[in-house]
């Protein structure tokens, strides 16, 4: 088999095909019968996995059911259900839209690219009595309304169960609806963006424009437009040719080592041609005309589809032509070590009993313990790792804390790493229970 799980096409070489055919044959069918096999058990591990997840989801989802029905609690997705039953299949399905058509008078669904079919389910049995014609005010003509704001383009797949279709299919039928009762469901298109200009906005109606490369992005028949807010202001759309590995220059005769360099990596050499770019814009002065000044660096975005693996070599490139940059975004001081190992003397300090938070912080630029170190800590004859505790006459035996044993390790001393560990700790124990 190929690193990619594919069978390898050549057995063996072209002499040994023709010279041995029925040796190769055999190979071929014995290679077949590896591939079965393989196919199988690749399969096996899959079922075998999934097995697995499903009963560890089903476990999970049956201990968040007894949760709630112990705090007699329902989520949202629980409200959503409950609802569509009562509409759908309680007896009082009746008696409750009667209430609701004496009070319920305008519906506004937002986000109704996002909404899922039970929720639909919901608004279509709520709906159903404002196109009747006349609802409980029979004095009064139909002035109930319903209004719908979603963009498909701007779809959430699955969110909350969401189906952006549904979004055209429902509104094709309550077009129908309104229609049969001589009313109309007027559609307005909201394709006017302040976000970019037109040179931007006509690009992208133009890649979009032939249906066969839309896919997913809209589910009914309309063209894909938009209109610029920012009419006078300019843009400009570039496509530049892909980035491709340049093999090395062929080495001289007396510089064989010269052959092992490596190609410049495309991403490298679209980061650098972007900071060219850039770096000429500055020197060139470039006019900015919305602003009425040359193009200055905070003027500059570079957008990435992902963070990882241009976002680097891009900075990189930036610094190297002397462009002033703020980095690819701002420092998570949470997931900083040095902030990580804080938190956990913190969490240690409120819960003296929690080992983890403790060997973390040992073993932290704060006081410099390593595994050995801990591992003496609780391996000392002198520390027994278990103790028997009595409790109302019932004894059990329970494992020491770190923080006892590291306790023992001072007093017998030795290491001063864990004498200065033990006191500075206790010292800020202290502090913090009068803090």
């Amino acid at each position: 088999m190929t690193q990619k799980n594919t069978p390898v096409k050549n057995m063996a070489a072209k002499n040994m095909f023709e010279s041995a055919p029925q040796l190769m044959e055999k190979l071929s069918e014995a290679q077949q019968r590896f591939v079965d096999g393989w196919t199988r058990l690749r399969a096996l591990r899959v079922a075998r996995a999934s097995e697995a997840l499903l009963r560890l989801s089903s476990e999970i989802l049956a201990a968040y059911t007894d949760a709630k029905a112990q705090r007699a609690q329902l989520d949202f997705d629980d409200l959503i259900e409950k609802t569509n039953a009562l509409l759908h299949k309680s007896g009082g399905a009746e008696w409750v839209l009667y209430k609701l058509d004496s009070g319920l008078e305008h519906i506004l669904v937002d986000e109704a690219q996002d909404t899922s079919p039970d929720q639909w389910k919901l608004i279509s049995k709520l709906t159903e009595e404002f196109f009747a014609g006349r609802g409980s005010h029979e004095d009064q003509p139909l002035s109930r309304t319903i209004f719908a704001v979603g963009d498909e383009k701007q779809s959430i797949y699955s969110f909350q169960g969401a189906q952006p279709k549904l979004f055209a299919q429902m509104r094709q039928r309550m077009e129908a609806q309104a229609g049969r009762i001589g009313h109309d469901l007027p559609l307005i298109p909201l394709t006017l963006s302040f976000r970019s200009t037109a040179a931007v906005l006509n690009s992208v109606d133009a890649v979009f424009k032939n249906k066969e490369k839309a896919p997913g992005v809209t589910f009914g028949e309309e063209e894909i437009r938009h209109g610029a807010w920012r009419r006078k202001e300019h843009g400009l759309v570039e496509i530049w040719d892909l980035e491709r590995p340049e093999p090395p220059d062929p080495a001289e005769p007396w510089d064989p080592l010269a052959d092992m360099k490596t190609p410049q990596d495309p991403k490298e050499q679209l980061a650098e041609r972007i900071a060219m770019t850039i770096r000429g814009w500055l020197d060139n002065k470039e006019w900015l005309a919305s602003k009425g000044r040359p193009v200055e660096p905070r003027d500059i975005l570079v957008l990435v589809r992902k963070r990882h693996p241009f976002s680097q070599p891009m900075i990189r490139a930036l610094k190297r032509f002397d462009i002033p940059t703020a980095g690819a975004d701002r420092m998570k001081i949470a997931e900083q070590i040095a902030i990580e190992d804080l938190m956990a003397l913190g969490d240690f300090l409120l819960l003296p009993e929690d080992d983890l938070s403790l060997a973390q912080v040992l073993k932290s630029p704060l006081f410099g313990l390593d595994d050995d170190d801990l591992f003496r800590i609780r391996r000392d004859p002198n520390n027994p790792e278990l103790v028997t505790l009595k409790e109302n006459g019932d004894e059990r035996v329970k494992s020491i804390p770190l923080w006892w044993a590291l306790k023992k390790a001072r007093d017998k001393g030795g290491n001063p790493l864990v004498v200065e560990a033990y006191d500075q700790l206790a010292r800020w124990m202290q502090r913090a229970d009068k803090t």
